[in-house]
């Protein structure tokens, strides 16, 4: 059975950067791919996140896999507009094979947890292939921001 374990800077991340690079080839149209220095910048910025509070890191570990088969990044933000916190899922990314339903629906209370205990009101995420992940999700269509589809969830 595939686990979610939250990263600290104590946690093994040996087989995560391969894994990055296979999410920036599957998903090349991510806005977030080009504000980094390529894998490298990314993955310093990864890093960075593991120890800062407002950061949530996830991991997904299968059994008889040799490393890392998933991840995810979001981050407990301010909405401008309602002046409430939300939490942005930046990246979520699980190699073929791994992706199941419960992978997705743990990594989604996982997520919806750790908004609530900060106090945000709801999640939201940016998708290039809004409808597929509105259906994966069961989050709704908000609009659209810089040519993507945003999705949105109570916490």
């Amino acid at each position: 059975m595939t686990t979610l374990e939250r990263v600290t800077p104590q946690t093994s991340v040996r087989g995560l950067w391969p894994l990055v690079l296979d999410y920036l080839r599957e998903v090349p149209e991510d806005p977030w791919a080009d504000r980094f220095d390529g894998p490298e910048g990314l993955q310093v910025h990864l890093c960075r996140t593991f120890a800062d509070g407002r950061y949530l890191t996830l991991v997904a570990r299968a059994p008889g896999a040799a490393g890392i088969v998933g991840f995810l990044v979001a981050e407990m933000r301010n909405d401008p507009k309602t002046r409430k916190l939300v939490a942005i899922v930046h990246f979520a990314y699980v190699a073929p094979g791994f992706r199941t339903k419960a992978v997705r629906l743990e990594a989604v209370k996982r997520v919806k947890e750790w908004a609530r205990a900060l106090g945000a009101t709801y999640v939201a995420c940016l998708a290039a292939r809004g409808p597929a992940m509105e259906r994966l999700l069961g989050w709704k269509y908000a609009g659209s921001y810089q040519g993507r589809d945003f999705l949105l969830a109570e916490a």
